[in-house]
């Protein structure tokens, strides 16, 4: 079914890349793997990341704990998944991502299950260290290198097209989870989708990577992967300056969306919308994820993909403006879901692009999971300090904190879009070899 609904958007995307330029064009085979590795990263992130949003405070009232005790557990998980990111970036740099993707699946389930049967807080922690380390090998972070590696010269229309199947997760599984949830109970919810990681998201990393990633032989002898991007030519300090303020720039846009995405429907409801009306809101932001991917699309393959992220990074204070300003009632809570669906749907698609466009393509994967270490870290905080300052002072407060971390990554990325404009410049004793992921 999600095959159906969502391969004739990759089908389409690629019809129109031919027309504008064959260079460009996603070949028929390449957009079968993404439809593969899309459906698995709809699971994947609706199974392991999105359900916490649901089933936190069935969770917290099992156990007889507060909501942030509960949300502890789930920043835990993304402090793992922080730890693990350099080693699973690495790992899909040498040996493919196939292994690194179909073991996180295994992972995954495994993790769930624990959750599933736990008896109690400490069982239920354990079980969301391993969800972390799953989280790491499974989601984004972790799909982008590997498609990067059988995508080659594509990469960056991919990955594009890759975020077009994950933005819908949280508009299938939420409603998958409630609806478990509310007639066999959370517990239920986390076997059904460890079974999911099982069924659908192992034997797709199987079929649709490669064993390995490809080879070839260079007139030196040397092995190495059959396609490589130069980084931008910079100097070292700029380039490492340039990752940090990049870095900023994710840490506060995952901040803000993850502490959202545990809290929206909590925030909505103490504004003052009903429960339907706050799911309807939520659900909102799924299909706008979708609808900013495909603006970030429509600016071609010529543009610069800093455009992209400073767009992105311009939207989400603009979205939580219009949610803490506006009135109350669903036109406001859509239009800023909205806004802030297409802010992080863009936010994902950059993450993968700016960093192959400012760092190339040697040691992409490593790279990316050092990306992942403010960024999962800012999420693993978000949800625990979003729990206190939503207990203590209430929604406004925790919509303006929103919109203070928002501003920080708009000025963040202004700062990234000066450092890159030095490359149109000549810049004395610039190494423009390829960059040594050691040296950011």
């Amino acid at each position: 079914m999600l095959l159906a609904l969502a391969a004739p958007l990759v089908q389409q995307a690629g019809m129109q890349e031919s027309a504008a330029s064959p260079v460009t064009r996603v070949p028929r085979a390449l957009r079968g793997t993404i439809s593969l590795l899309g459906i698995g990263q709809i699971c994947a992130w609706g199974t392991l990341y999105y359900s916490f949003a649901v089933t936190g405070p069935l969770i917290a009232r099992d156990f007889g704990i507060s909501l942030p005790s509960a949300v502890l557990g789930y920043s835990a998980l993304l402090v793992a998944g922080a730890v693990a990111a350099p080693t699973v970036g690495r790992t899909i740099d040498r040996l493919g991502g196939q292994i690194v993707l179909a073991s996180g699946a295994i992972v995954g389930a495994a993790g769930l299950a624990i959750i599933g049967l736990a008896p109690g807080p400490f069982v239920y922690a354990i079980g969301c260290l391993i969800l972390g380390l799953a989280v790491a090998m499974s989601l984004y972070d972790a799909a982008f290198p590997a498609l990067v590696q059988v995508a080659g010269p594509h990469s960056n229309r991919a990955i594009t097209l890759l975020t077009l199947f994950g933005g819908l997760a949280s508009t299938f599984f939420w409603p998958i989870a409630a609806a478990i949830a509310a007639r066999w109970g959370w517990r239920a919810t986390y076997l059904s989708f460890a079974a999911v990681n099982i069924c659908v998201c192992l034997p797709i990393s199987l079929i649709a990577l490669p064993r390995r990633p490809p080879l070839h032989v260079a007139t030196d002898g040397a092995r190495s992967s059959g396609w490589s991007r130069p980084p931008l030519p910079l100097s070292r300090e700029a380039r490492r300056a340039a990752f940090i303020c990049f870095a900023l720039m994710i840490a506060a846009g995952n901040f803000v969306f993850a502490g959202l995405a545990v809290h929206l429907l909590t925030i909505l409801g103490a504004l003052g919308l009903s429960e339907r009306a706050a799911i309807v809101v939520g659900m909102i932001v799924g299909p706008a994820q979708v609808i900013g991917r495909l603006g970030e699309m429509s600016l071609g393959p010529r543009a610069s993909p800093v455009l992209a992220a400073r767009i992105s990074a311009a939207m989400q204070p603009i979205s939580i403006a219009a949610l803490a300003l506006g009135p109350v009632g669903i036109a406001t809570g859509g239009l800023f879901a909205a806004l802030y669906g297409m802010a992080n749907g863009i936010l994902t698609i950059v993450k993968g692009t700016v960093s192959l466009f400012l760092f190339g393509s040697a040691g992409y994967g490593e790279i990316l999971g050092k990306l992942s270490v403010p960024s999962l870290s800012a999420r693993a905080a978000a949800p625990l300090v979003y729990a206190y300052v939503f207990t203590a002072a209430g929604p406004i407060p925790t919509l303006i904190l929103s919109a203070v971390v928002s501003l920080s990554g708009t000025v963040a990325m202004e700062l990234v879009a000066r450092i890159g404009s030095q490359a149109n410049t000549p810049v004395d004793n610039v190494d423009v070899e390829m960059v040594d992921s050691g040296d950011i």
